[in-house]
C-alpha cells in the first residue's frame, strides 16, 4: 500500500479503504508492506506515524521516492526476497 507523505488524505485512505480491501480480498498469509512515497517532496506525514501505523497492522515500512528512485529498488528487492522466503518455506511444508 503506497500513501503520498506530502498529503494527510492518501494516508488517512490507507486506514479507511485500503486495509479493508487486502483484508477482504488479498490471502491473509501474504506479508503486507506500507510504502510512504515522495520523500523527495515537502513532508506533511511524519514518517513515525506511517511506521507506527504499519508496526500496529503488521507491516512492513519504507519510504521512498518514485520521482528520484530512491530506495525503490532496495524496497522492492527486500520485499520480494521476504515474500519468495515465505513461498519457499510453503512450497516445502506441502511436500
Amino acid at each position: 500500500m503506497v500513501y503520498d507523505i506530502s498529503d494527510p488524505k492518501s494516508f488517512e485512505d490507507i486506514s479507511k479503504f485500503w486495509v479493508s480491501e487486502a483484508e477482504n480480498y488479498a490471502d491473509k498469509n501474504i506479508p503486507v508492506i506500507l510504502i510512504g512515497n515522495k520523500s523527495d517532496c515537502e513532508r506533511v506525514v511524519l514518517k513515525e506515524k506511517g511506521k507506527s501505523f504499519a508496526t500496529s497492522k503488521g507491516y512492513d515500512f519504507e519510504e521512498v521516492s518514485a520521482k528520484t528512485s530512491d530506495k525503490v529498488f532496495d524496497t522492492i528487492k527486500n520485499f520480494g526476497g521476504k515474500v519468495a522466503k515465505l513461498k519457499d518455506s510453503n512450497t516445502k511444508s506441502l511436500n
